[in-house]
């Protein structure tokens, strides 16, 4: 790339974006998202006035999260790039900059947060490859964000017990009433 000013000519070289800038812009965005609570999640629900089953229904409630946290560091091994709080559910959103990336995700069993998206920029990840994970993909030229796909509560795979102990492992490693 080159910009003239007047009769000179220089030479700019292209930034180029390492993935980890890349990540760390997904993850600001993700608690950007969680701060605003628009989210849409499927909720399987019973009706059993009737005797039929409602598969998956859309529900529209403020996920608007208080408390987030970012790379949270603890003892389980479990480090979601976003996971926040409202007063009764939770949210990961982990964001993804490679397909590379989302494959490598993709096989682990299980995970934390009730309920569970994936944000990366447009064309990293199909829906089609998606269970009963949300998408979230952000564009950096329009700088517009689109949920593409709905998170579903599933409670075979959600596992507060670790979320639980995510929680205590933070407290105890910020010294919040532990003892010594």
């Amino acid at each position: 790339m080159a910009v003239i000013h007047s009769n000179k000519i220089d030479i700019i070289k292209p930034i180029k974006i390492d993935r980890k800038s890349k990540h760390k812009e997904l993850c600001e965005i993700g608690v950007k998202i969680l701060r605003k609570g628009k989210l849409i999640i499927e909720y399987p629900q019973h009706n059993w006035d009737n005797g039929q089953f409602i598969e998956r229904w859309h529900w529209r409630r403020s996920s608007k999260c208080n408390n987030i946290l970012v790379e949270p560091q603890n003892i389980t091994g479990i480090i979601p790039d976003v996971i926040g709080w409202n007063w009764i559910d939770s949210y990961v959103i982990e964001a993804k900059t490679s397909k590379q990336d989302f494959k490598n995700d993709k096989n682990k069993n299980g995970f934390v947060g009730k309920y569970f998206f994936y944000l990366s920029y447009p064309n990293i990840i199909n829906i089609n490859d998606l269970d009963i994970q949300g998408l979230i993909e952000y564009n950096p030229e329009t700088k517009v964000i689109e949920q593409k796909k709905n998170a579903i509560y599933d409670v075979e795979n959600y596992s507060r017990d670790t979320e639980i102990a995510i929680l205590l492992s933070i407290l105890r490693g910020r010294n919040i009433n532990s003892r010594r």
